[in-house]
């Protein structure tokens, strides 16, 4: 970074008391660099021993003393390596100096706890900053969980490959449990940082989405259903099965327990929970699938080019994925509920209104049977004359 400077500094050696301010300089740019040498052996210094220390208050098991170890013995290479500061004159006793440095760095440690906590002059905040609030919290606490896992699984990661390569050959049978421990460690980390990050993503959703509101507009999770549209919706799918000859399924699902939220937790809450099901099932369709609220308690996915068997399979894909999903509601991270379903496959000649009717006969038996039952009518029953298409 300097020398760039220190070339154009040249420049002024033959102009008249150029050479005087370049010896000033260049003896400062040398003290300087001694400066710096003493401040990174201080470090090193700084960091052995509190690493020591931890050593021998920290508990004993043999990952965390695996790492200890290794990281000992980096420091104790760095300081061998580094090297010893010139003796200047300006620098009368870099030992002191040293020791000084030292002392500093454990002082500014020592002060972190201390520093009391900012005072705010608190201003009435608007209803949506208070809403979001609580999930900004919650993303810092994800990201937070997210970076520390992740300088964790490093860490045990450098530490596998720092005993790979520094172990004799007859040592590692004696690390190999070990290393198998760390390793296990490793990938339960990146489990729990694959869940942070996905609670990460939901938190940042939903607060863009409550920036998204118009300021003033009532904040309304409910779903519109507009039944009509979803009739020419269907009825538009059947034509173009019958044109095409391919199959079509209708899925009917809904949340179980959705009464006892809205009973127990509220309305509000309720209406969360179909919001995020129809974001995270359109997440699993295609993008030609529709999905769209059909009741207040349920939601339809058509599936063209689709049977009722490979419905039922698409189905079990939404309710792996909506395992580990999760809704805010007054400021909480809350789990979405399990879902039943029903799926029924289109017949030839069948009305948009009969086709749906055989859904909801079906999604009503498997919401019967119990949570995260899925039901499909495998028979193809020709529709009642009443309701054959003319």
């Amino acid at each position: 970074m300097m020398e760039p400077l220190l070339t154009m500094l040249q420049t002024l050696r033959t102009t008249p008391g150029g050479s005087e301010l370049l010896a000033r300089i260049e003896r400062g740019n040398e003290l300087r660099g001694a400066l710096m040498a003493l401040i990174e052996r201080a470090f090193l210094t700084f960091t052995r021993n509190a690493v020591d220390r931890y050593a021998r208050t920290a508990g004993t098991d043999r990952v965390t003393r695996l790492k200890i170890r290794l990281i000992e013995q980096r420091l104790a290479k760095l300081i061998k390596l580094h090297p010893e500061t010139k003796d200047l004159p300006e620098l009368a006793d870099t030992a002191t100096l040293a020791q000084h440095l030292v002392a500093q760095l454990w002082a500014a440690g020592a002060s972190l706890s201390k520093q009391p906590a900012a005072v705010s002059v608190a201003t009435p905040p608007d209803d949506r900053l208070t809403q979001i609030k609580p999930l900004q919290q919650s993303l810092i606490t994800d990201l937070d969980r997210v970076i520390r896992a992740n300088l964790e699984s490093i860490a045990s990661l450098g530490s596998i490959e720092l005993t790979l390569k520094s172990a004799e050959p007859g040592e590692l049978e004696s690390w190999r449990e070990i290393l198998r421990d760390t390793a296990r460690e490793v990938i339960d980390d990146y489990r729990k940082l694959g869940d942070s990050l996905r609670h990460a993503q939901q938190s940042a959703n939903e607060i863009g989405r409550q920036i998204e509101v118009p300021a003033g507009t009532a904040n309304s999770n409910d779903i519109t259903i507009n039944r009509p549209d979803l009739l020419r919706r269907i009825e538009a799918e059947i034509r173009r099965t019958q044109r095409y000859h391919q199959p079509l399924s209708l899925a009917l699902l809904g949340p179980d327990q959705l009464d006892n939220i809205r009973v127990l937790v509220g309305p509000q809450a309720a209406n969360e929970v179909l919001r995020r099901y129809l974001e995270s099932v359109t997440s699993c369709a295609r993008a030609y699938d529709t999905v769209s609220g059909c009741t207040p308690q349920k939601l339809i996915w058509l599936l063209p080019g689709a049977d009722a068997e490979q419905g039922v399979k698409a189905l079990r894909k939404a309710q792996e994925r909506l395992m580990s999903s999760h809704y805010h509601y007054a400021g909480r991270l809350r789990p979405l509920p399990t879902f039943s379903a029903g799926v029924v496959g289109y017949a030839a000649g069948e009305k948009p209104t009969h086709f749906l009717a055989r859904a909801e006969v079906v999604a009503a038996h498997a919401r019967r049977v119990g949570p995260s039952h899925i039901e499909s009518d495998q028979r193809i029953a020709p529709p009642a004359a009443s309701e054959r298409t003319p």
